[in-house]
């Protein structure tokens, strides 16, 4: 969308402190920001219907502090938690000695 609309330009994700944009940079933060926050929020209560009852929620990614904040609902954060899965897996495949 940016490479093609001449106004649009890159912005940060950010969630802004209301639902109505006063400008274009605030209605991504609202479209994208919160948008993606309803989305998580959606997926997880429809996890969690399916398990038939709550269970842990567990928010990974170094980016997923920007959102936590909007978020209801999680257990834990963090941010390394694929970079320490990726080194569990070298290790346990790593010749011994």
């Amino acid at each position: 969308v940016i490479n093609n609309a001449a106004l649009i330009s890159a912005t940060d994700l950010m969630l802004p402190d209301h639902y109505l944009a006063t400008n274009t940079t605030e209605a991504i933060g609202v479209g994208v920001g919160l948008g993606l926050c309803g989305l998580i929020g959606a997926i997880v209560a429809g996890m969690q219907n399916e398990l038939d009852g709550p269970s842990k929620v567990f928010l990974t990614g170094g980016g997923a502090s920007v959102i936590q904040p909007a978020l209801v609902g999680v257990d834990y954060h963090i941010p390394t938690l694929t970079l320490q899965g990726y080194r569990a897996i070298l290790v346990l495949n790593s010749p011994h000695d």
